[in-house]
């Protein structure tokens, strides 16, 4: 699995827990909303890739000290929820891992890029390519899906 970009960081450092899933497809209006819900109930950042293969990328925030627990926490019970509703060939690509953001991934741009409790819904991989490269995570993408 290729590491997340990041640096070591310090107290005043944003830094993030994302994971990454694959299933067969993402079709079902009642399952997407259900995600939507549970993301807004963990304030997580989620980016669906609907149809097939289906893709999703979950994000939660965290600062150094409590918070680093709550954000990992966050992205767990989300990821452990999207495994409950048995989506055929589930996989998670990358378990809940911190992404530490630096000066190569300015917070102002990732945050604009990832707002909170709130999933977005993609329709096409091109599109899923361009939201990841926009938070600067498209190498890691593409490696951590086999692509690259």
């Amino acid at each position: 699995m290729p590491p997340l970009p990041h640096l070591s960081f310090t107290s005043t450092k944003i830094f993030h827990w994302c994971a990454l899933i694959r299933t067969h497809h993402i079709r079902s209006r009642k399952k997407i909303a259900h995600l939507k819900s549970t993301a807004e109930k963990y304030d997580v950042h989620v980016l669906v890739r609907n149809g097939a293969p289906g893709i999703m990328y979950v994000e939660g925030e965290g600062r150094k000290g409590s918070e680093v627990q709550e954000g990992e926490e966050k992205v767990r019970m989300w990821v452990e929820t999207v495994k409950n509703l048995h989506y055929q060939d589930f996989h998670i690509i990358t378990r809940p891992t911190p992404l530490y953001l630096n000066s190569q991934i300015p917070p102002s741009t990732f945050e604009a890029a990832s707002p909170r409790g709130r999933l977005e819904e993609v329709f096409t991989i091109e599109r899923f390519a361009m939201r990841m490269k926009e938070k600067g995570l498209w190498k890691w993408w593409k490696m951590s899906m086999g692509w690259g």
